[in-house]
């Protein structure tokens, strides 16, 4: 936990885990929009941290009466339509400047830069105090078995005193690589075991789809 300068106290939750666990899918949901880039196989490159305020509806919602006016359409009708919301351009702005982020690391082959992103929303996914700043970290894939991995990997053991708790995606399907995903957990579990800082680490199953009505689990 670390105070900020308006003396609120970032709550810091990193989300790590190994490539195309869906780590990128599980950031957008608690995020609450498609701000980081997902698709199959490797894409996150860097390391994104998005800080969520929560503002009221009013101050996220704007109007395009340019376009309302130039209409043919019933002024309400057009009212209902041409709203824009800033958040959804905030959306976008972020996914094209974490693509373009991706396509740049790719080319230099490195993994281990930050960058920093201000999510405005009307309802934060968790209860947060008024003087705390919920912070989420995504990181790239900690494949122990990609040497090109070794500098998220190095990101995450030097800043992992400076989280609060972290959320490891895994993929339940095994159509990620099994040894991978083990190597992933065991990376985890030493930095918990050889830091001063304890930190809760929560594991996310990832990509299961059941029936809830005869969905059963052996003991």
């Amino acid at each position: 936990m670390t105070e900020t300068k308006n003396k609120k106290f970032d709550i810091n939750i990193v989300v790590l885990g190994c490539e195309s666990t869906g780590k990128t899918t599980v950031v957008n949901a608690l995020c609450g929009g498609e701000y980081s880039e997902a698709n199959y196989g490797r894409t996150t490159e860097g390391i994104n941290i998005f800080r969520l305020s929560k503002v009221p509806e009013k101050e996220v919602m704007c109007i395009d009466l340019e376009e309302d006016a130039s209409s043919k359409r019933s002024p309400s009708a057009n009212l209902d339509e041409t709203r824009c919301n800033k958040r959804s351009r905030n959306i976008e702005l972020t996914f094209n400047k974490i693509k373009e982020n991706n396509e740049a690391l790719r080319q230099s082959r490195k993994r281990g830069q930050e960058s920093k992103f201000d999510i405005a929303l009307n309802e934060l996914p968790i209860t947060m105090r008024n003087d705390a700043q919920l912070v989420i970290t995504e990181s790239p894939g900690l494949n122990v078995s990609k040497d090109i991995n070794k500098d998220a990997r190095a990101y995450i053991e030097d800043k992992w005193a400076s989280f609060d708790a972290a959320l490891l995606v895994m993929d339940a399907r095994q159509s990620v690589d099994y040894d991978d995903q083990m190597e992933s957990l065991s990376f985890v579990h030493k930095l918990c075991s050889s830091t001063k800082k304890e930190i809760p680490v929560f594991i996310l199953c990832n990509k299961v789809s059941y029936n809830r009505s005869n969905f059963e689990v052996p003991l």
